[in-house]
């Protein structure tokens, strides 16, 4: 009867002990990522955005044809969502890209990105 007692007690220290060590590892990684030199990368960036958008239009490409096969509304709100998103990240950096002057004082076919503008 001790030993069902003793064991049932581990089982129940054992997940706390590892979220417990979890927790210590991820802050002391994130200790260390706060002294490391990063500095950002205004084309990366862009690519990281226009790479964003396209896949929010294959989420919501995949979330239509749900709704279609099923009639779940909820597919329907999470396609629609998915595609504003997508296409208004795409948007913002094809406006970014291209220079159209969409970002508000930049003049006309002006090359400065908005990312180089934020890196300052």
């Amino acid at each position: 009867m001790a030993e069902s007692a003793l064991m049932n007690s581990r089982s129940r220290v054992a997940p706390v002990l590892a979220s417990v060590a979890g927790f210590i590892v991820l802050l002391f990684f994130a200790m260390w990522l706060r002294v490391v030199p990063l500095e950002p990368d205004p084309v990366l960036q862009g690519y990281l955005q226009v790479t964003t958008g396209l896949l929010a239009f294959v989420f919501a490409a995949v979330t239509l044809v749900r709704f279609q096969g099923t009639q779940d509304r909820i597919s329907l709100i999470l396609g629609a969502g998915f595609l504003l998103s997508g296409t208004i990240l795409t948007a913002s950096s094809l406006a970014v890209a291209l220079g159209t002057g969409f970002l508000v004082g930049q003049p006309h076919g002006s090359r400065s990105s908005l990312f180089s503008r934020a890196a300052r």
